[in-house]
């Protein structure tokens, strides 16, 4: 697992701890990702 996989999950975990976050992360990550 390189560095930067490390701090995007500690970062996904941040802001699922925020709704507000929560929300604009996974439009985000899901642009990324395709969605979990």
């Amino acid at each position: 697992e390189t560095i930067m996989q490390m701090v995007q999950r500690n970062l996904v975990r941040l802001f699922e701890d925020d709704p507000w976050l929560s929300g604009t992360s996974a439009r985000v990550l899901g642009g990324q990702q395709g969605g979990r």
